[in-house]
């Protein structure tokens, strides 16, 4: 049984490292048989991989365009989650996780209200998680970030801006710290408040946010390539901005990543 378990979980990492590297099919397939070997087993142990196996075969679906079977799946590993969470294991991170994936998935689907539902018990782990750890600090920031984008998805820009300024705040402190001040989690967060703004109708203070995400993006997606479609969307936003600064049509901001 034991066995079994430990060969399941290197299943997962497998999955996990596929992922990474941007191979889908094969994270699928060592994903699929990780579930397959924790479905023929009954212990607690071999129940957290299969949630695992699940997540993480949910995550890929999802980057695959395949959104339904991804809710699925992500489904499936937060109700697993939550089972040992009612027995009193502490699966904060691996909860905190679930929630945040599926909550992307159900926006892909249009169910904004699920979706910022699971955004805020996401927040409301990861604030007690790390509020005050720095070095994790990073979670907390894109719990905000991506509560922020469910916040805007249903137009409560009053909501989406106060969980942007605090988040803000927070990578101010380990900016202050690290001396880091073109990390992705920052040009991110002034991407969606300058997006959040020219959807408000402030054009001025959205072309002022947006470029200041995309002098961060330029110098990030200069050394990994992978940046470079969040480096078109935030040009193609401040395009949006400066259009709608001297043009006669408006347009809707799009795209909060």
């Amino acid at each position: 049984m034991a066995e079994n378990c430990a060969k399941a979980a290197d299943l997962v990492r497998v999955g996990d490292s596929s992922f990474k590297r941007g191979d889908y099919d094969e994270a699928v397939s060592s994903y699929s048989k990780a579930i397959r070997i924790c479905k023929a087993s009954a212990s607690k142990a071999t129940r957290l991989v299969l949630a695992d196996a699940y997540n993480g075969m949910g995550h890929t679906l999802r980057s695959k365009g395949r959104f339904k079977e991804a809710y699925i799946s992500n489904k499936r590993a937060l109700g697993i989650y939550t089972e040992g969470y009612r027995t009193g294991s502490n699966l904060d991170k691996r909860m905190a996780m679930a929630l945040h994936y599926t909550a992307d998935v159900l926006a892909d689907l249009n169910r904004i209200d699920e979706s910022l539902r699971l955004s805020r018990k996401e927040l409301s782990i990861e604030r007690r998680l790390y509020s005050h750890d720095r070095k994790n600090l990073f979670y907390l920031v894109y719990g905000l970030n991506n509560t922020a984008c469910r916040f805007a998805d249903k137009n409560d820009f009053k909501g989406a801006i106060r969980l942007l300024n605090e988040s803000l705040k927070l990578q101010g402190r380990v900016a202050s710290h690290d001396g880091k001040k073109d990390y992705p989690d920052l040009s991110w967060t002034y991407h969606i408040l300058g997006v959040t703004l020219l959807n408000m109708g402030d054009i001025d203070g959205a072309i002022v946010t947006l470029r200041k995400s995309l002098g961060m993006r330029f110098v990030i997606a200069d050394r990994n390539k992978r940046f470079i479609g969040a480096l078109r969307n935030t040009l193609e936003n401040l395009s949006i901005a400066y259009s709608r600064k001297g043009a006669t049509q408006s347009k809707s901001g799009r795209g909060y990543l």
